[in-house]
């Protein structure tokens, strides 16, 4: 290809490149298309403050940006003159390069912009904490246990002494942990094993995160790991803004050597990382709410050290990661299991002295009740939270606002969204003035058990009316949601399931998994079948759900389910890109990925509500580096058109 020459004395002189220290920043801008770095000038007087890692604010077009220096060069490739960057909020590195680049990668998987994920890693500053945190700091030695690591603790799993030592030494394996069901004293057997690989890590000079589900477990560990002697703090979205940057700061300056914490204690920066433990990591709270909604799975493999995700149950995506040799199994021996485990009992028909209590229910809790308290799980919180027309069966709505009604104590018909209260009833379809109950919840059963065992001590534990966090050992039923049991001392004497049918039929592409993992651990909270230990499934549950649990095999049951969506080219197997857009701005999506990757299935556009569309975009495991880019691309294409935006979940638990 030819090119036109130069006319003389009119050539454009090549514009300078700026010579000097260089900021290279990343700012909070919400244009998905300006999810880049950019290069800043340092001036002189901002040299002393500027590091990678810091906060700043840097000018953006015609306002000031917060952001945080990346990098620092000698020099830029930019053409022309750079601005100067504006300020150092503060000299304290709050972004340490571990999590900045877990950040990258985890952006990357969810097809999302770093700066999306970033604001999920740091929290808001709070300068006066930062400041009374930096005086008290002081120089920490290399972390080192109170105790050394008992390899023989996990003598009930084959490869478990070998795990230890793997710490110990300074190794980082990943590992899908089926922990042992049980209570010791007031502490689950799980915690007491973990504990154990908590102290190997430490002995190798390095420090520990744990992540738990819900707020509630944090104090338990924190426990645990207090009585032990190791220095830890407790770190989650639920605290104060001042007390989780305060956690947060600790953690960065090397104070503590275990973070505890929820979702957002995933990115705690401990220094010398070198094990992440999550417990139930599929469980739903552990998967952020804010786009692009990453899973805690993902950020612990994301960052540094060894992962261990520990379950009484086993999940799929674990399970995948077993398969594909990204992880390795550690599960108890049978006689382990036989030993620790309570027996589970299949319930007949629900034809026992308490209505939704079969016989056989029945006669295990009267027998339990000599002994100490029974667990009663029950799928729903509430009274009764779905009401039925008695002659011809319609739903109940309100008459004033069409919402669903609930019954409470006192047979009141209350709306569940105006708080409407019904008087007096009369079916729109066959005019009766008659209902039924159709969803009975957690304080209707506590009613119900309360006139089938008189004079015997009823509690409940759930969100609305409480969460009980101990009981003691006297007899008493405990009825309480999934997530919210009690730990008796040494464990319930038996645990029933109520309704087992609506915890294992949920229709959501998680729920049987999900509910598999809730039943498992109310299992553990049960004294193991040798010391008479019972817990019975009544109504009818998922056969397979059930076997499962009898057996106490869920990598098998795991293995089943990841069969059942490779069959069907669903996630995780599949990768799935689930894309949201206004009505009628979706339409060029399925022409645009059709070449995506081999095997690329595109279902949609479809109407998902009067004014957003939705398309489902899947392809198999090969393509899926290629579909996470593709939509990063479109959504950024979007973003410089200035046209509607598009939402993207990346493998989404609710299909």
């Amino acid at each position: 290809m030819s090119t036109q020459p130069e006319i003389p004395g009119l050539a454009l002189p090549e514009r300078e490149r700026h010579r000097g220290p260089v900021a290279v920043v990343r700012l909070d801008l919400p244009a998905a298309h300006l999810d880049q770095e950019f290069d800043y000038a340092l001036p002189e007087k901002l040299l002393a403050d500027a590091a990678p890692g810091v906060r700043i604010t840097a000018r953006f077009g015609p306002s000031d940006r917060p952001g945080f220096i990346t990098r620092i060069t000698d020099g830029s490739d930019h053409e022309g003159e750079l601005r100067n960057l504006r300020s150092v909020v503060s000299d304290l590195p709050v972004l340490t390069p571990e999590v900045a680049a877990a950040v990258g990668e985890v952006a990357k998987h969810y097809a999302g912009t770093y700066y999306d994920v970033l604001r999920l890693a740091i929290p808001a500053r709070h300068a006066r904490t930062e400041n009374q945190v930096r005086e008290r700091a002081t120089q920490r030695a290399i972390p080192s246990p109170p105790r050394p690591p008992n390899p023989a603790a996990l003598h009930a799993y084959p490869g478990g002494d070998q795990l230890i030592s793997k710490l110990a030494s300074g190794a980082s394996p990943t590992i899908a942990w089926q922990a042992l069901p049980g209570v010791v004293g007031s502490t689950p057997q799980w915690l007491v094993d973990a504990l154990e690989l908590v102290l190997a890590t430490l002995t190798s000079g390095r420090r520990v995160l744990i992540i738990v589900p819900a707020a509630r477990d944090i104090t338990r560990v924190l426990a645990v790991l207090a009585e032990a002697g190791v220095t830890a703090i407790g770190y989650g979205s639920s605290q104060k803004p001042a007390a989780r940057y305060r956690a947060f700061l600790l953690a960065l300056l090397g104070q503590v050597d275990v973070v505890v914490g929820t979702r957002s204690a995933a990115w705690a920066p401990l220094p010398d990382l070198g094990l992440t433990i999550v417990f139930d990591e599929a469980d739903p709270l552990l998967r952020e709410r804010h786009a692009p909604r990453p899973q805690v799975w993902r950020i612990a493999l994301a960052r540094a050290g060894a992962t261990v995700f520990a379950s009484l149950g086993r999940s799929v995506q674990t399970q995948l990661l077993v398969q594909r040799g990204q992880a390795e199994s550690l599960t108890p021996s049978r006689d382990a299991l036989r030993s620790h485990g309570a027996r589970v009992v299949m319930g007949d028909a629900s034809d026992g002295p308490a209505r939704r209590l079969s016989s056989v229910a029945f006669s295990v809790a009267r027998e339990a009740l000599q002994r100490g308290p029974v667990l009663v799980l029950v799928p729903r919180a509430g009274y009764v939270n779905m009401v039925r027309c008695a002659r011809c069966g319609e739903e109940v709505r309100c008459p004033e606002c069409a919402s669903p009604v609930t019954m409470q104590r006192g047979a009141r018909l209350r709306c569940t969204w105006a708080g409407h209260i019904t008087h007096q009833f009369s079916c729109p379809e066959c005019s009766s003035t008659h209902v039924r109950a159709a969803a009975i919840g957690s304080e209707r059963t506590a009613d119900e058990l309360g006139r089938a065992f008189p004079g015997v001590l009823i509690r409940v534990s759930g969100a609305r009316t409480g969460i009980i966090e101990n009981v003691d050992s006297r007899p008493a039923i405990v009825v309480a949601t999934p997530g919210a049991e009690p730990i008796a001392p040494d464990g319930y004497e038996a645990g029933i399931v109520i309704d087992a049918s609506v915890l294992t039929a949920r229709t959501e592409l998680s729920g049987t998994a999900h509910a598999t993992t809730q039943l498992a651990n109310a299992w553990s909270l049960i004294k193991p079948g040798p010391q008479g230990g019972r817990f019975v499934l009544t109504g009818e549950p998922d056969e397979a759900v059930a076997q499962a649990l009898t057996r106490s095999d869920f990598p098998n049951f795991a293995d089943r389910l990841l069969a059942e969506r490779a069959e069907l080219h669903l996630p995780p197997v599949a990768t799935v890109a689930d894309l949201t857009g206004p009505r009628g701005t979706l339409a060029d999506i399925p022409a645009t990925f059709s070449d995506t990757a081999p095997g690329v299935e595109i279902l949609g556009p479809t109407a998902l509500n009067e004014t957003t569309d939705r398309v489902l975009i899947r392809v198999p495991h090969a393509g899926a580096r290629a579909l996470r880019a593709r939509v990063a691309a479109l959504i950024r294409k979007r973003s410089t058109r200035s046209e509607p935006p598009v939402s993207a979940t990346m493998d989404p638990l609710d299909l």
